[in-house]
């Protein structure tokens, strides 16, 4: 029971950091001192930013000729051009925003989702205001007999069609 803590607190507490000495660089450094010292951080930083360079254009040539002996591992882009109902404004995937109106080439996979997102959004708009869609279902053929000649009519008068 004497090893067991019962007050312990919720995250561990570091001791506080000491307060940073202030130095006053102009009276301590001289200008040529300064002047060097730029210079380095210059260099430093080109040297950086070089080597940052060069290793995103490996992994680019890299990338390349992998798509290039290897085709079928590469998902094909496609271009879509944005656009939905009146009362959506954007598609968000993966974090991403696709704006209406908008241009973009994504891979496959993502123009097929955007494609059956925007079906979908108008199809939902086309119900909310009572639209029937007459190319998605047959409409309901409402017929009756004709009371003077005896054939089928539909609801406008019209000879009824065979099929």
């Amino acid at each position: 029971m004497a090893d067991r803590k019962i007050s312990r607190p919720i995250k561990d507490v570091s001791p506080p950091a000491e307060p940073k000495r202030k130095l006053d660089i102009d009276s301590l450094l001289t200008s040529e001192t300064k002047a060097r010292l730029k210079a380095e951080a210059e260099a430093k930083i080109k040297a950086r930013e070089i080597a940052a360079a060069e290793e995103e254009y490996l992994q680019q040539q890299l990338n390349e000729f992998d798509r290039a002996r290897h085709p079928e591992i590469v998902e094909e882009m496609r271009e879509i051009h944005l656009d939905l109902p009146p009362y959506m404004d954007r598609i968000v995937l993966d974090g991403k925003h696709y704006m209406h109106g908008g241009t973009y080439t994504v891979r496959k996979s993502v123009f097929d989702v955007m494609r059956d997102i925007t079906w979908g959004a108008f199809k939902h708009d086309d119900e909310v205001n009572n639209r029937r869609n007459t190319n998605a279902y047959r409409q309901e053929r409402q017929l009756r007999m004709s009371a003077v000649s005896g054939e089928l009519v539909d609801s406008a008068g019209r000879p009824a069609t065979k099929f």
